[in-house]
């Protein structure tokens, strides 16, 4: 591997561990964590069910696109994918005027960009064993 290939995978795997881990210490406090979300949007345009209906998901959603990322499996679909919630994360943290956590996740969205662009250089990851799986069979 070359060192730009080092750089993606140092920058996916990391990014892929932080998301994930936001997810595994939030499933088990679940309700914990919708209270607490609810709460921080009760003065908020947003309609209350919504609210609530977003805070049990994100765990989830943390779980399972850190997860792949880790891996290194459907990558570019789980980097759109983790650009996306990190846009509605955005939005909610300038509705409450929360506008550091909007800046760290600026961050990472420049972590998602920066992956999305380098995608070529995404060695180490379930996605190139699966392409150069391809490559043998044709």
């Amino acid at each position: 591997m070359k060192d730009r290939e080092y750089a993606v995978v140092v920058a996916r795997i990391v990014l892929g561990i932080n998301i994930w881990a936001h997810g595994v210490v939030r499933v088990p406090s679940l309700n914990s964590f919708s209270e607490w979300m609810v709460g921080l949007y009760k003065d908020c345009i947003l309609p209350l069910p919504l609210v609530q209906a977003w805070s049990y998901a994100v765990p989830f959603i943390e779980l399972f696109l850190g997860g792949l990322l880790v891996v290194g499996l459907f990558s570019r679909n789980v980097l759109l994918a983790l650009g996306g919630y990190l846009a509605v994360l955005v939005l909610g943290s300038c509705l409450i005027q929360k506008w550091e956590w909007a800046a760290f996740q600026m961050i990472y969205a420049l972590f998602v960009s920066f992956l999305l662009y380098n995608l070529g250089y995404n060695g180490f990851s379930i996605d190139r064993l699966l392409d150069s799986r391809k490559e043998i069979i044709k």
